[in-house]
Order: C-alpha cells, then sequence, then structure tokens
C-alpha cells in the first residue's frame, strides 16, 4: 500500500492498533454487510527500526497524530502527514530536551524524516519557537545500532 499511515494508538501507544473501515462490500450470505472490518497497518522495517532506535536513545512516543500539509512541504501527493511525538523519558537527551518530532516518508529503498528537536529553553524562547531547530536525514538502513547513532548524531547536533 503506498502513501498508508501506519496505526498508532493514543493512551496506551502500540504501533498494531486497528482501524476499523467500512468497506461496504456486498457480499452475497454476508452475516452483516454493515459491519466494520477491521485493518491493521504497521510501519515499514525501516520506520519501525526508527522507533526501536528512539527508544534506545531514552525516548518514549507519547503522540502520534494526522496534520495537514497543504503546501506539500513534506510530501508530495497527499495533503496530510503524520507526527510522532516523542519525549526523553532517560538517556543523555533528558534533561536537555522537551521533544523530538518525526515526519517520515517512505520510499522503496529509503525512508526520508523530518525531525524536529524542541530544546528546553525559557518562557520567550517557548513562545517565540527559537528553541526548536529542523533537520532532514535519509534512512537506508534497517540495522537498529546504525539507526540509533545517526539519529544520537543528528539530535545532538541540533540539541
Amino acid at each position: 500500500m503506498k502513501n498508508v499511515l501506519a496505526s498508532i494508538g493514543i493512551g496506551n501507544v502500540t504501533v498494531d492498533t486497528v482501524l476499523p473501515t467500512e468497506t461496504e462490500l456486498d457480499i452475497d450470505l454476508a452475516v452483516d454487510p454493515e459491519d466494520k472490518d477491521y485493518l491493521t497497518v504497521k510501519p515499514t522495517p525501516r520506520l519501525q527500526t526508527v522507533f526501536d532506535a528512539m527508544d534506545d536513545l531514552g525516548f518514549s512516543l507519547r503522540s502520534a497524530e494526522c496534520e495537514a500539509d497543504p503546501y506539500g512541504r513534506y510530501t508530495s501527493g497527499r495533503r496530510f502527514v503524520q507526527e510522532f511525538e516523542f519525549r526523553p523519558e532517560s538517556g543523555r537527551f533528558r534533561d536537555s530536551l522537551d521533544e523530538v518530532e518525526l515526519i517520515a516518508k517512505p520510499g522503496p529503498d529509503e525512508l526520508e524524516l523530518f525531525v524536529e528537536v524542541d530544546r528546553r529553553g525559557g518562557l520567550l524562547s517557548e513562545m517565540t519557537d527559537t528553541d526548536e531547530r529542523n533537520a532532514r536525514t535519509t534512512i537506508r538502513s534497517t540495522d537498529r545500532k546504525t539507526i540509533r547513532d545517526e539519529l544520537a548524531a543528528l539530535i545532538e547536533t541540533h540539541a
């Protein structure tokens, strides 16, 4: 499936939460033709490895939201993106960052990541968003250690 967002639940954040989907299929002798069919959309192997690497770095997935992308800043061909918000719970970034937000653009042989690093700052920097730094990287590997090291270096650069 192309341009399908991962099923991410809010609350007990799980990557394999199912989404109810109305298919409106008309099947002869169906028990209930108006029932909901459930579809689970799991992250691509690279995206799952990014999630695992963020966990290794002490980050916890706090939310996943679909957001408008009306100008195609992050993708082409669709007008929304899925943003994953991670909070540092432990590790070296716990005291220096508020959060890291990721927007993924999967491709056949790579995963393009748009990264926003939100540093801890004072009231003025929070109000003016001067505590936020944006970066972009391309993930080609599915090796957890390689991706963890790449993300750590990127986050460190912008922390």
